[in-house]
């Protein structure tokens, strides 16, 4: 029953054409970072999570803090705060190409780091962010 389940919400957010993309916390050393949406018209930020690994976190546009109007294929342009040995890191701010429907994953530790985006088409392209 609770595979059935858990089948019926992934059919109904992948089947009804919701433009959601998730981020996935793969850092090696085990730190956590902010992660948040920008908007380039607004200073607006959008999907403001804190992420600690081996976790993940979606935006879905049903969902209160992700853009309604976001259309698909769209830039997505993430701010990423690193809190390495627990203390706030500058924010590294990176346009990264992913379609909305995507999956971005943040690879690596605190000497080399990266961002893997997997588009809904399964093709991946590698950002660095050191």
């Amino acid at each position: 029953m609770l595979v059935l389940s858990a089948l019926v919400v992934i059919l109904l957010l992948f089947s009804t054409g919701t433009h959601q993309y998730c981020v996935i916390n793969n850092l090696s050393d085990g730190t956590s970072f902010l992660v948040y949406q920008r908007n380039r018209q607004q200073s607006k930020k959008y999907f403001e999570v804190t992420i600690a690994p081996p976790f993940l976190e979606c935006c879905h546009p049903n969902g209160k803090l992700c853009p309604k109007d976001q259309p698909p294929n769209e830039l997505i342009m993430l701010g990423i705060n690193f809190f390495w040995d627990g203390f706030d890191a500058p924010t590294v701010t990176q346009d990264i190409r992913c379609d909305a429907g995507g999956m971005i994953r943040i690879h690596g530790n605190r000497e080399k780091h990266w961002a893997e985006c997997t588009d809904t088409d399964g093709k991946s392209t590698l950002t660095n962010l050191d």
